[in-house]
């Protein structure tokens, strides 16, 4: 997808390819008929067109005047986005204040926080861009200890984005450039990918059954229109014993879901304004909802491990299987690696 949601993570340069990316993508959208811009809406891009999503029923004001989601919000902005610019930060919450307390419309406040971070831009995203390599090493290390040992020969990243993550894990297991897909719904035409980048249309992929002995799913799912389709699909291309890691957002009761769908809006409203991402108010799940949904789709669910404890989003990561393999019992513990807030 153009980009997970991650604590305390952003890319100087984001806000203007996501400009351009918008003005890419009207340009692409006029090239198709609705019924194949429905079709491309079933992965994680392109809402914008698309007249079936119905009206958004959660509200930024709602969120902001539940204590726990509020509580949440303030957690995401102070420990992780302006973590190292608290006084900006602390500005960021109270015009957030002024805003849900005013008559505007959702719509009107995004675009007035907008229009506030744009006037610091320059400096949120010096700030923003120091935690990359971080990142990314912290991502492969959470996939080298969920998968464990096993070698691993070809790998497919499901919604890579600008592929620096993806590099990052085939560099951490050791593979061959020459077995890593990407796959996205819009590849990024201002972006070099040094491995096979596919466009897909966000279900059906390109890629022969049995051929991929690993793929991952970053924060993916919940944008999905259809991810049971998806993960099925993720089930052919498998090889006999290959192994999905998903890492999704443990949704488990309302106030999550509503911080998670408020927290999506303002970051591709206001953090990296990019409209081409569709978010679903009945995208956010639970991890056993997520566990549930793989079993389904025929992948046995191997272990689900809760990363970045002190994160608000709550991201786990669930390792599947396919095959005839017999497991114990699926436990969920808690990763090792925990992110300092």
């Amino acid at each position: 997808m153009l980009n997970s949601v991650n604590f305390g993570y952003f890319t100087p340069n984001v806000y203007f390819k996501g400009l351009r990316l918008q003005r890419d993508l009207q340009q692409k959208r006029a090239a198709f008929s609705p019924n194949l811009d429905k079709d491309i809406f079933l992965s994680t891009i392109n809402q914008k067109a698309i007249p079936f999503l119905g009206e958004k029923h959660i509200s930024i004001k709602a969120a902001w005047k539940d204590p726990s989601v509020r509580e949440k919000i303030e957690q995401s902005v102070l420990k992780g986005n302006f973590k190292d610019c608290p006084k900006l930060g602390k500005a960021f919450l109270r015009k957030i204040e002024v805003l849900c307390s005013s008559r505007l419309s959702d719509d009107q406040v995004y675009k007035e926080l907008r229009d506030y971070l744009d006037k610091v831009r320059p400096q949120v995203n010096n700030i923003w861009g120091v935690d990359d390599k971080a990142r990314f090493s912290r991502r492969a290390a959470q996939i080298k200890e969920i998968i464990g040992v096993d070698k691993v020969a070809s790998f497919t990243d499901v919604g890579c984005g600008d592929g620096k993550v993806t590099l990052e894990i085939a560099d951490a297991l050791k593979l061959n450039k020459g077995k890593l897909t990407g796959l996205e719904v819009y590849v990024r035409q201002d972006e070099t990918y040094p491995f096979d980048i596919k466009e897909f249309d966000g279900v059906k992929i390109p890629l022969p059954d049995k051929s991929q002995d690993l793929v991952t799913l970053f924060a993916v799912l919940h944008h999905a229109k259809n991810p049971e389709g998806l993960l099925k699909e993720i089930h052919r291309i498998l090889t006999p014993n290959g192994k999905l890691v998903i890492r999704e957002l443990d949704a488990e009761d309302q106030s999550s879901k509503l911080f998670n769908f408020v927290m999506d809006e303002m970051w591709y409203k206001v953090y990296t304004p990019y409209d081409g991402v569709p978010i679903r108010e009945d995208g956010y799940h639970s991890s056993k909802e997520w566990s549930k949904m793989l079993k389904e789709s025929g992948l046995q669910v191997e272990k689900t491990m809760k990363v970045e404890p002190k994160n608000p989003y709550k991201p786990f990561m669930v390792l599947s299987k396919k095959g005839n393999v017999s497991f114990a019992s699926n436990t969920i513990k808690k990763s090792s690696l925990e992110l300092v807030a």
